[in-house]
């Protein structure tokens, strides 16, 4: 059975543990086979268990699959095309949200369209006069959350319909509502997902400067600036430009990404450095001159100084010098946060997200998770290091770091002269980052204990046992 789910894990599909099971065994009987014998030898595979987790059970007396995240995340995408489909045709049928619906059959021959074995183990359910695991599946892929974004998809499609017969609408897009919505919805959380990061790392090394005053902390709020910062003005210039429909310009956004951080999340340990470039008939012009003809008005001015103080370079055309030649750092953070919380809700329509006390915790446990999955499945020593850094860092100072240079200087500098961090803690982290050892693989097995310690007393009990 476990090869079974490991098969469907691999594969990005599903198993059918019913046909691994005898004929007249019970359900509580296979409840009790799947939750505690399965589970406790799938335990001793950590990758084949937090898969497993995330994954979906359908048991009844008739069916017993699992089917895994992927797979799930796949029908998930699926139902969210249709809903693009629907919303548009159903619109035009409708002028109020009566029977705002899809056939949950519609949604079952989508995915079983994609899916057509698991189409074909419906099918005889069907011949039965039972619900099979296609439908069981749908009613869970099509959850309250899609169903909600059709409502909201088939009423903006409304909108649309009528403002273009006022002859409000001037709209050029092709994009249906449903797609608009989603754009919308995935922008704002990656927008206030940024904001909180952007605030806690400032937070973080604003305690370290008042209580390390011979620390240079000047670099880590640079490199916080042109990574988390440059990534928050990206975002916010590529919404500001699909929400008024100036896609085709002459700006580009160059990246220098980190083989191993292609995307940003709660567990980011380096965020990619972006820089915003404009080149008009093969020469190169000041982006910000660009940006501020390109949008008259305020808006223009206001997303040039954004890009202004978290790369450092100044605003105006005839001043190329460095912007930190006259603020340093930290006031040009404090003056980004600034200029972000007086602007956000007029520029993008989304006020920037403070970070009070419940969000930081939330964020806090959110970020160790994060990073305690990332460094169980990691392999290279210096993610490693960088990893286990943060998390000890993060659990006996309560300070959230990131940055390869902010990493870097805290064990460097910080960890060394700090009572609370034991000595051999430091001594394992700079070995495994300085040399290559003879016994590296019990050298990165120790690091991993140490950094899943979950305060100070647990890592002198971590260390004593060592």
């Amino acid at each position: 059975m476990i090869n079974d789910i490991e098969n469907a894990i691999l594969t990005q599909s599903f198993a059918n543990l019913k046909v691994l099971l005898p004929d007249d065994i019970t359900l509580d009987e296979v409840r009790e086979l799947i939750d505690v014998h399965l589970v406790s030898v799938m335990k001793n595979q950590s990758d084949i268990f937090k898969a497993f987790n995330n994954g979906l059970l359908i048991i009844d007396e008739n069916m017993a699959f699992f089917f895994c995240s992927e797979m799930i995340k796949s029908c998930k995408e699926m139902v969210l095309k249709l809903i693009e489909e629907y919303s548009i045709s159903r619109a035009k049928q409708m002028t109020d949200d009566q029977d705002m619906i899809i056939p949950l059959r519609d949604v079952v021959q989508c995915i079983g369209d994609e899916y057509t074995d698991l189409l074909d183990l419906q099918n005889q359910h069907d011949q039965n006069h039972r619900i099979g695991p296609l439908v069981e599946l749908c009613r869970v892929v099509f959850s309250e959350e899609l169903q909600r974004i059709y409502i909201q998809s088939v009423k903006a499609e409304i909108d649309r319909i009528e403002a273009t017969m006022h002859g409000v609408s001037v709209s050029t897009r092709t994009e249906g509502a449903s797609t608009i919505q989603h754009v919308e919805e995935s922008f704002e959380s990656s927008f206030r997902s940024l904001c909180h990061l952007l605030q806690l790392c400032s937070k973080s090394i604003n305690t370290i400067h008042s209580r390390n005053a011979n620390v240079n902390v000047n670099d880590m709020y640079n490199e916080l600036l042109k990574g988390c910062g440059s990534c928050l003005a990206k975002i916010m210039t590529e919404h500001y430009m699909f929400k008024n429909e100036t896609g085709d310009n002459d700006l580009s956004f160059h990246s220098e990404k980190s083989k191993d951080e292609q995307t940003v999340s709660i567990e980011s340990l380096i965020f990619p450095t972006y820089s915003l470039q404009c080149c008009q008939n093969g020469e190169t012009h000041c982006p910000f001159s660009y940006l501020r003809s390109l949008f008259p008005g305020s808006d223009g001015s206001i997303l040039s100084q954004i890009w202004s103080l978290c790369t450092g370079e100044s605003a105006e055309d005839d001043n190329k010098d460095n912007y930190s030649e006259d603020i340093g750092a930290s006031k040009r953070l404090e003056l980004f946060i600034s200029h972000l919380a007086d602007n956000s809700l007029a520029l993008i329509g989304l006020p920037f997200s403070v970070l009070d006390k419940k969000t930081e915790k939330k964020i806090l446990l959110a970020r160790r998770e994060g990073l305690l999955n990332r460094l169980e499945r990691c392999t290279d020593k210096e993610e490693i290091v960088m990893c286990a850094t943060a998390l000890l860092y993060q659990q006996i100072k309560s300070l959230s770091i990131s940055g390869k240079l902010t990493i870097t200087s805290v064990l460097q500098d910080l960890f060394p002269n700090d009572k609370k961090i034991p000595e051999e803690v430091t001594k394992a982290l700079q070995t495994l980052r300085d040399c290559d050892p003879e016994d590296q693989e019990e050298l990165i097995k120790q690091v991993k204990r140490f950094a899943s310690a979950k305060n100070n007393k647990a890592l002198l009990v971590l260390v004593n046992d060592n």
